[in-house]
């Protein structure tokens, strides 16, 4: 499969971008539908509605690629040097067997709560966004394979896509310099309250200077 095919095939409206308040402990819809809100136009730094709206309009369109008549533009950006990292259901950590009963337990009803998660190819992409792509191993070549599942913007590179939309529009041609390119590593961790999740901990590489935690467990 190819993902950017499916990315460009499906209509904007139905695509599940998200990003996060500047404190990260808050998601929030990265649409124009959601430009009002101040959460979202503090994270993107920008001042009114009407300036969030421009910008996830540029963020979410076609603008990488040669563009001419034989090929047209496309939504998702160049994979630098971010390798894919693969969500799948949870298995037995190597410490298991060395557990008190207590995480045990605890375990095993994550395990069990997340038996039927579905498979997802995360990577980072140049269009600021970390993308999570299903791939069911017996239906590689058919849907639900290759389809985008979520996309999400870290808040950090969020804050400079405004800069980068400044640049491309006085350039006149798109230039990104703000994108998650760090290879996603997926881990279980265990939260406060005992449980377990799973997170995906994503660097900005050649984007950016930052790392992002993002908790993935369903």
């Amino acid at each position: 499969w190819d993902a950017a095919t499916a990315i460009d095939a499906i209509a904007d409206g139905n695509r599940k971008i998200y990003t996060a308040t500047t404190g990260g402990n808050a998601r929030l819809t990265f649409s124009t539908a959601n430009a009002s809100s101040a959460a979202l136009q503090s994270t993107l730094g920008v001042p009114s509605a009407a300036d969030a709206t421009t910008l996830i309009d540029w963020v979410r369109s076609a603008r990488f690629g040669v563009g001419n008549v034989g090929i047209a533009k496309s939504r998702l950006g160049a994979i630098e040097t971010s390798t894919p990292a693969i969500l799948t259901k949870p298995g037995f950590p190597i410490w298991y067997v060395h557990a008190s009963s207590a995480d045990k337990a605890r375990h095993d009803a994550f395990r069990t709560a997340n038996a039927g998660r579905r498979n997802l190819v995360l990577f980072g992409a140049k269009d600021g966004m970390i993308h999570a792509i299903q791939t069911a191993p017996t239906t590689m070549t058919s849907t639900p394979s290759g389809a985008e599942a979520w996309a999400f913007v870290p808040p950090r590179v969020a804050s400079g896509m405004i800069a980068d939309y400044t640049t491309s529009l006085v350039n006149g041609t798109t230039e990104v310099a703000s994108f998650p390119d760090g290879s996603p590593t997926l881990a279980d961790y265990r939260k406060a309250d005992g449980s377990f999740g799973t997170a995906a901990l994503v660097g900005s590489g050649a984007g950016g200077k930052s790392l992002l935690a993002l908790d993935v467990t369903e």
